[in-house]
């Protein structure tokens, strides 16, 4: 588990096969457990990217919420009373 996400080994054997084919570097206990702690580091920092996101996002739409908030109450209250 990294975070709330899961490394499975079949992550670890794809993307370090490739690298392997893709950078001809040698087999080695150091590069797999060099690739092994980046692909924690990557899976690590795109769930904080995910989690900046939501929370730009429940900013955003906290702040759209307080501006229209008045002008909806306005447009249902004129309705009301016409």
């Amino acid at each position: 588990m990294v975070g709330s996400r899961v490394v499975t080994s079949f992550d670890f054997s794809e993307s370090y096969s490739k690298r392997l084919i893709n950078t001809q570097l040698l087999d080695s206990d150091f590069e797999r457990d060099r690739h092994l702690q980046m692909l924690v580091r990557n899976k690590l920092f795109s769930e904080a990217a995910i989690q900046y996101y939501y929370q730009i996002l429940n900013m955003s739409l906290k702040n759209q919420i307080e501006i229209f908030q008045p002008i909806v109450r306005d447009m249902i209250y004129s309705d009301i009373n016409t």
